[in-house]
């Protein structure tokens, strides 16, 4: 059974810095390796922030432990998960990618990467 559970953000300034930055990404481009390391500093500041935010937040840590879960679903890309499983105690966990499969990520496992199931991709 699903359920919502909601907690409160102190992030609302860093929500406008993020609107703008990704107005201004879009209106401009990333023409300059210069923006794009600046914007992935800038987004795993955002990401360490709100990490350490989740995994202080001894509230939601206490009522996600008392829900005893079976797994957790975590994107692969989002590290912090994987330490709220810890913190929880979740021991089975499931790993999501928000696009194609990445061959670094799945080559462990033997898996193929195979990105034609993505249309309209140029595969070069």
């Amino acid at each position: 059974m699903a359920r919502i559970m909601e907690r409160r953000s102190d992030f609302e300034t860093l929500s406008r810095q993020r609107e703008q930055i990704f107005t201004s990404t879009w209106a401009y481009g990333l023409a300059e390796l210069t923006d794009i390391f600046r914007m992935a500093k800038w987004l795993t500041t955002v990401e360490d922030r709100f990490c350490e935010s989740q995994l202080s937040d001894l509230r939601v840590i206490n009522k996600l432990k008392l829900e005893r879960f079976d797994v957790g679903i975590n994107e692969a890309l989002t590290l912090c998960g994987y330490a709220l499983f810890m913190k929880v105690g979740i021991k089975k966990q499931v790993s999501t990618m928000p696009t194609n499969l990445i061959e670094k990520f799945v080559e462990p496992f033997a898996i193929d990467n195979n990105p034609s199931h993505v249309p309209g991709v140029p595969l070069i």
